[in-house]
């Protein structure tokens, strides 16, 4: 069978794992990465207790099923069955326990009695000097989801025929013979369609002309407490009143509260549950009002009767619905019984009670419609819209080159240049403009650049921080030069951008290769590579990745951040790619601003004759260092004229227009590739300017570029992106920037798609 499942939380990569293990070929599909979304924003407990009676007997076996697919996937450090501690003192939550716990015995779990003393034993921390109910759960504990979620994509897609793409999916639907997944790149054919996309299910749903659910995304405040003294003594989850609190997944703790009322706004919500937080943690946790914070907004997908749905639709009977709240606890046996329902047809006993049919007419399936894909922008609804392409091509007129990563640029952009040329010409000092070198940048030039920057930083840097540069590049090689001026080695990914090595060579600076997966460089990589300690600096562009155009997940450049700062290693940062794409996590250099050179132009966004780029360093004085030795003996500096423009265009808006341009037209360049490519495996991002083809087994890197030119289209070899290429290169990177029209892109990769197949 082959299956597509839309959300890759802790349910969409357990049904996932276990589907591909039942021999099924599974495509997970998600806008970020793997437990990015809710499961990372969640308190993350194993709970049973509490549960109604009919659910019970399901949440304690799989509460159970945690200790199985941790033994089977080897992913026993993201389990921590430390038990939970129930406390109450408010006399109705302290009748509640006891109730819960003669329930839990009843059902074959355990809940044992405790005192104040035996409490203060298990708990230091724990405050528990008042009349007090309490009970042990030994058989829960909490789950590091993200990484459970990783763990369970990563030994799928190795293991099994799974695949990750790391895509926006737009609609859902079945043309009454196949149900079909509708993405910003295109539109792909299953067997079944598994909707696992938790608060996302129902915008998905009502996109897809399908009735949504009675679902809500419901936010709470939790607090996340840094790893400190006063921390390390909790080794429990321990639920007392309303407040509970675990260790967190990186050490210190995560607090929160039960829900406050409904009719707040969100804002207001999440403002007193924090408040609550803290309050009610002091009565709980010593010194816990002392302890440095950062208040943390999680979700939450809760049905109107706060079950699960899991199940077909009626009327669209390929496609099963996957969502819940208690996901955490729930996800990898709901992940083993859905495999076996979707791919055996045998219905589970234990989900009976969760069906979509419950809701009566919600199960409705309405078909899709929409306009022309050209009007919308994105690949053509159902298979029979795709674009046909013609697989007899011979030769085009001319050449066209896919080659240099070159934004497109929009027709109006050689008036829009004349016109700002002239406005920079009427300037009364014109003259004095034209007399000096601009250096570091004049104050106006770092001013324009730092709020140009600011909202990938989180805020502008101060202009004392900053280097005007003559573009990207010249930035990376100040950067270079600063960091290495007692250590000759940079830690790279072993697949990158070419260029940043030929810097690191000409400063006689040796690249050291980390292993890399389809999220970045692998933090445990990055730590072994530093442990000779002769490794000055990493070099990173985790917004759209060259050649790869992958996006980094927040959570790896935080991983990356600590790895950095725990080995005292400086990070350069490449965000020349970083502006373009319209959502994108913030810039890792916000992560770690003391140790990170952070440096960017509009050459990939704007364009790239427009040469001018910034350097932000971790402070002022690094700064000034960096641009002492070079102050008079290089040309990095920026052109008085390029600059006076580019301050121009940030003022006035004309660089954002621009780049909104560019973004639209990139968009449409993706989704005409998804159509005349479509079959063909390929790593890209919606808002990339080129794509990671991967090429037929039966061909090599040389016979493809060949065969390509032979009939017009030029390609560049992916051996170049290699650090050390290994004998076999499978891809080649595909630059849809490059032409000067979309047409030009259509004919070139007809081209292509002829020679793959």
């Amino acid at each position: 069978m082959k299956i597509g499942v839309v959300g890759a939380g802790i349910i969409g990569t357990s049904i996932a794992y276990h589907l591909g293990k039942a021999g099924a070929q599974v495509t997970i599909f998600d806008i970020g990465g793997p437990g990015d979304g809710v499961s990372s924003k969640s308190f993350a407990c194993l709970n049973a207790f509490g549960q109604p009676a009919a659910d019970l007997p399901f949440r304690l076996e799989a509460i159970r099923y945690h200790s199985t697919i941790a033994r089977e996937l080897g992913s026993e450090r993201y389990l921590h069955i430390t038990g939970t501690l129930r406390l109450g003192t408010v006399e109705g939550e302290a009748a509640k326990i006891t109730a819960n716990a003669k329930m839990m015995r009843e059902f074959g779990g355990d809940a044992n009695s405790l005192t104040g003393s035996t409490i203060n034993e298990l708990e230091p921390l724990v405050q528990a000097h008042r009349p007090i109910e309490g009970v042990s759960v030994p058989e829960e504990g909490w789950v590091d989801a993200k990484g459970l979620s990783r763990r369970l994509v990563h030994v799928a897609t190795r293991n099994f025929d799974v695949r990750f793409r790391r895509l926006r999916v737009l609609r859902i639907g079945n043309d009454g013979l196949k149900p079909w997944v509708n993405y910003d790149l295109g539109t792909d054919l299953f067997d079944c369609v598994v909707l696992a996309a938790g608060s996302d299910t129902n915008p998905i749903l009502q996109a897809s002309n399908l009735t949504p659910f009675p679902i809500k995304a419901d936010p709470g405040a939790l607090r996340e407490v840094p790893c400190h003294n006063e921390s390390r003594g909790l080794g429990h989850v321990v639920y007392a009143d309303s407040f509970h609190v675990r260790p967190s997944d990186r050490g210190g703790l995560l607090a929160g509260i039960s829900p406050l009322v409904d009719d707040l706004q969100s804002s207001d919500r999440f403002e007193k549950e924090s408040k609550a937080i803290l309050d009610t943690g002091a009565e709980w946790i010593d010194r816990f009002a002392e302890m440095p914070g950062t208040p943390v907004l999680g979700i939450r997908s809760v049905t109107a009767d706060e079950l699960p749905i899991l199940g077909r639709l009626e009327d669209a009977n390929h496609i099963y619905i996957a969502v819940m709240h208690g996901g955490i606890t729930l996800g990898p046996l709901v992940g083993r019984l859905v495999a076996n329902e979707v791919v055996n047809e045998q219905a589970s006993d234990l989900l009976a009670r969760y069906r979509p049919s419950r809701f009566g007419n919600n199960a409705t399936c309405a078909p899709a419609t929409v306009s022309s894909s050209e009007d919308r922008r994105v690949a053509p609804m159902g298979p029979n819209a795709s674009v046909e392409v013609q697989r007899d091509i011979s030769l085009l007129k001319g050449e066209i080159s896919l080659i240099r990563s070159t934004p497109p640029a929009p027709v109006w952009l050689g008036d829009t240049i004349r016109q700002s040329l002239a406005h920079v010409a009427e300037q009364a000092n014109i003259g004095e403009i034209f007399r000096a070198h601009r250096f570091r940048g004049t104050e106006p030039d770092r001013e324009a650049g730092a709020g140009w920057i600011a909202g990938r930083l989180g805020t502008a840097p101060a202009i004392d921080r900053m280097i005007t540069t003559n573009g990207t590049q010249n930035a990376l090689f100040l950067a270079t030069l600063a960091t290495t001026r007692e250590k000759k080695v940079i830690a790279v990914e072993e697949i990158g951008y070419y260029a940043f090595r030929n810097i690191a060579a000409l400063l006689g600076v040796t690249p050291r290769a980390v292993a890399m997966d389809h999220d970045g460089m692998l933090p445990d990589a990055f730590d072994k590579a530093c442990n000779d300690g002769n490794v000055a600096a990493v070099y990173l562009q985790p917004t759209v990745h060259n050649p790869t155009a992958y996006v980094m997940s927040v959570e790896r450049r935080q991983e990356l951040a600590a790895v950095a700062r725990r080995n005292n290693v400086q990070i350069l940062e490449d965000d020349v790619y970083g502006l373009l794409p319209e959502n994108s996590p913030i810039a890792i250099s916000a992560l770690a601003p003391e140790l990170a050179w952070y440096a960017t132009g509009p050459a990939k966004c704007v364009a790239p004759g427009l040469r001018i780029g910034y350097l932000v360093a971790p402070t002022a004085q690094a700064a000034a260092a960096a641009f002492a030795p070079v102050s008079t003996v290089t040309t990095w500096h920026v052109s008085p004229l390029v600059a006076e423009i580019a301050q121009q265009w940030i003022r006035d808006g004309t660089m954002g227009a621009i780049r909104d341009a560019i973004r639209a037209e990139v968009r449409t360049r993706q989704a005409i590739a998804a159509a005349t490519l479509k079959g063909a495996d390929y790593l890209s991002h919606s808002e990339s300017i080129f794509i990671w083809l991967r090429l037929p087994s039966d061909t090599t890197e040389e016979k493809f570029v060949a065969s390509a030119r032979s009939r017009g289209v030029i390609l560049r070899p992916g051996s170049m992106f290699w650090v050390s290429p290994p004998k076999q290169i499978d891809r080649i990177r595909v630059v849809l920037g490059s032409p000067d029209s979309a047409r030009e892109v259509r004919s070139a990769l007809e081209v292509i798609g002829s020679i793959l197949h």
